[in-house]
């Protein structure tokens, strides 16, 4: 993709969630410019880990992608203003254990040139997501 052929910002977010979704990391990665920026949500750093460069940063998406099955993004939504932009997001799916589970987070991304240079990735982890039984103390907080 060209700066000519440069997809209006909230429209990438959606196609990117989509080859997420469809466990494309071809046409993902083709969103991301060569020095690109990956800040993970764990790390030994506050900021997690900054994963730099087109090439480790799909091999750390292929990790993500490797401790689920049948994961996706639901729900997603985006604005962008200016060079910066937002995504919410629940990812849902199954662990390699097949232990059903929902992750709610965002990330923070940063533009450049028509692609995104900078994807900064928080989340909150929730209990497995399965039926509880009627009598099942609710959590309120």
């Amino acid at each position: 993709m060209t700066s000519q052929q440069a997809l209006d910002p909230i429209r990438l977010l959606r196609e990117l969630i989509a080859a997420f979704n469809r466990y494309d990391l071809d046409t993902a990665m083709s969103f991301f410019v060569d020095d690109c920026i990956y800040r993970t949500p764990r790390g030994r750093r506050p900021w997690g880990r900054n994963v730099i460069g087109s090439t480790d940063v799909r091999a750390a998406f292929e990790r993500q992608f490797g401790r689920f099955q049948e994961a996706r993004f639901v729900d997603d939504s985006h604005w962008v203003s200016g060079d910066r932009g937002v995504s919410e997001w629940t990812i849902v799916g199954t662990t390699r254990d097949g232990e059903p589970t929902e992750l709610w987070g965002c990330d923070l991304w940063t533009f450049r040139e028509g692609k995104i240079a900078i994807r900064n990735t928080f989340w909150k982890i929730s209990p497995a997501t399965r039926p509880r039984s009627p009598d099942a103390t609710q959590d309120h907080s």
